[in-house]
């Protein structure tokens, strides 16, 4: 009877432990919804990758550079790649790099 009990006991102990590993995930997914609400949209980083370069976008990336969320956005111009690199905060333009075809 003792052993049943003990076993039900761990049951319940493990179920607790289970519990409280599920809320640091939910607690996790609210950061990320928050944070990709304090940023700029796809939309809007190509928007502002076409005053930057004129030409037609090719991709868009979201990307961290040194902790930072960043659009890295290609836009083909008619003589030339781009990559122009924005804050996804911000939209700050970061940097605007011709690439090697």
């Amino acid at each position: 009877m003792k052993t049943q009990a003990l076993k039900y006991a761990i049951i319940l102990g493990l179920g607790t432990g289970m519990t409280g590993l599920v809320n640091p995930a939910a607690a996790a997914s609210v950061d990320v919804a928050e944070t990709i609400q304090n940023q700029i949209s796809e939309a809007q980083a190509k928007e502002i990758a076409l005053k930057q370069v004129q030409g037609t976008v090719t991709k868009v990336e979201l990307e961290t550079e040194n902790g930072v969320p960043v659009y890295e956005v290609d836009v083909k111009a008619p003589d030339q790649l781009y990559e122009v690199t924005i804050d996804a905060k911000s939209g700050k333009v970061l940097k605007v790099k011709k690439e090697n075809d």
